[in-house]
């Protein structure tokens, strides 16, 4: 199995920092047909949050959204790659950005049995396209 690499577009909105509030927005993106493959919460100053997901996906789906206060994040590109699960993976892809000279904004990564998906948090797009590309190269290599 080879790799997916691709640019995803993240939404964030501010939430407050108490019990439900995560779930209120979260809810009513999935009664509208949401089907999130990220979700990153984090309290940000005392009592409020702020609530990172992607994809963000159809007319409907974008429409709660905008109404939940959730925004596209342009401050925020990112790129997610997903494939199998090796030992040293991580290491090799922030290598290859690290020799482009690249700095990243956050890392997520997590695996499940043999597979494991990584989402990479750049500055701006120009990083974005240019990691996209070092991480093609640096995984197509054996």
């Amino acid at each position: 199995m080879s790799y997916e690499i691709k640019k995803v577009d993240v939404w964030s909105a501010e939430i407050s920092d108490q019990p439900g509030s995560l779930a209120n927005v979260i809810q009513p993106l999935a009664e509208s047909g949401a089907n999130l493959k990220f979700l990153l919460a984090r309290r940000t100053t005392e009592g409020k949050g702020v609530v990172f997901v992607s994809p963000i996906e159809g007319q409907g789906v974008i429409k709660k959204a905008k109404s939940l206060n959730f925004k596209k994040n342009d401050g925020i590109s990112a790129v997610q790659i997903t494939g199998p699960d090796k030992p040293g993976l991580g290491a090799k892809i922030l290598q290859s950005i690290a020799l482009g000279g690249i700095n990243i904004r956050g890392i997520s990564a997590s695996a499940t049995g043999k597979n494991c998906t990584i989402w990479i948090a750049f500055d701006n797009t120009k990083d974005a396209n240019k990691a996209l590309k070092l991480i093609e190269n640096a995984l197509s290599k054996k």
